[in-house]
């Protein structure tokens, strides 16, 4: 059974000369190829003649971890699924289409370091390393905007060219990626809003290329708060290192803002009445809606957004993943960034 932060199978080793009948859960946590196998209490021996297991969260941290050397070939093992009772969160089981119904967009322009892929590499890899859950074969988009009049000579035709040719050509950890190049400069708004076409899923996250995530975030749950929550969390912004003093309350629950979090899936949340177009997790209709109803959004999209963020924060403002005092991006900032291949 594979639980929103890690994988859990139950293993039985059979009886040999050289060893004792043992029971182990073997864990396999999400995203990484980190194994680490631990004992079972007596408790779940009793229950060994099961064909379904049920052991709670809490139960797992009594156990003891295995030697390392404990050998798991499939010649010696009978594996049975687990089903993990996880008494911190609701019981409702997330489905294979909550699992997979969310696409990426990663937006970039031309920045000094182009044509290398250095930046935008690191933040793809992030995503793997920190957003807990997500399938390998989540769609990726890579948005990637045109040149403006002002900047358009050979050299930075040809930057901008081998650029999209390295992204066509490098393997990157996501078996579903489409490159979406503009063919002139329309910036980050109609950048995200031509990528938005072409995005088939009912979630989306939009991302920056310099915007790699620094610490987890739990996919799954996130996807199903927003399931069973669609008219508070509608929009949720990633904090970015060092953001203080940019993110002022909107009394949604309370006068802090905060949601409370036993019914969210047990994560954090505050609302604000700010709008920023760094990394974000929102839906496709959110999108739809907003490039629909707000005018102006032809440069970057927190330009239009900031003022209806204000005015109606319930329902334009964004909520924050997480405490106030957590983060969860680092900035590469690519602009500034000093030119090299």
């Amino acid at each position: 059974y594979i639980h929103p932060r890690v994988t859990f199978v139950f293993v039985r080793l059979k009886r040999s000369a050289q060893s004792p009948k043992q029971h182990c859960i073997r864990i396999h946590y999400a995203n990484t190829d980190t194994v680490g196998e631990v004992m079972s209490g007596d408790h779940l021996v009793k229950r060994r003649r099961k064909k379904v297991l049920h052991v709670s969260l809490a139960a797992l941290s009594t156990f003891l971890v295995c030697l390392q050397h404990l050998s798991l070939s499939p010649s010696s093992t009978s594996i049975h699924q687990t089903i993990i009772e996880d008494s911190m969160t609701t019981t409702k089981k997330v489905s294979d289409m909550d699992r997979t119904d969310t696409s990426i967009i990663i937006t970039s322009n031309l920045i000094p370091t182009h044509p290398s892929i250095t930046m935008i590499n690191e933040t793809i890899h992030s995503l793997r390393h920190h957003l807990n859950g997500l399938p390998q074969d989540t769609p990726l988009f890579l948005a990637i905007d045109g040149l403006h009049t002002r900047d358009s000579n050979k050299n930075n035709r040809d930057r901008l060219a081998e650029y999209i040719h390295r992204l066509k050509t490098t393997p990157f950890p996501f078996q579903n990626i489409t490159i979406v190049p503009a063919s002139s400069h329309l910036h980050i708004a109609r950048t995200v809003n031509l990528t938005m076409d072409l995005v088939k899923t009912k979630f989306v996250y939009v991302l920056q290329h310099d915007l790699p995530f620094s610490n987890d975030v739990y996919h799954w749950e996130l996807v199903r708060a927003m399931n069973d929550h669609p008219d508070t969390l509608r929009n949720v912004l990633f904090k970015l290192e060092g953001a203080v003093g940019r993110f002022p309350v909107c009394p949604l629950y309370n006068d802090d803002g905060v949601f409370p979090k036993e019914q969210y899936q047990g994560l954090d949340f505050y609302a604000t009445k700010r709008w920023s177009d760094n990394n974000h997790f929102t839906t496709k209709l959110y999108y739809k809606e907003m490039f629909s109803s707000i005018q102006h959004l032809n440069g970057a999209m927190e330009w239009g957004m900031m003022t209806p963020a204000k005015q109606n924060c319930s329902y334009w403002g964004q909520v924050v993943y997480g405490t106030r005092a957590d983060s969860f991006l680092k900035h590469l900032d690519g602009r500034n960034t000093h030119e090299g291949g």
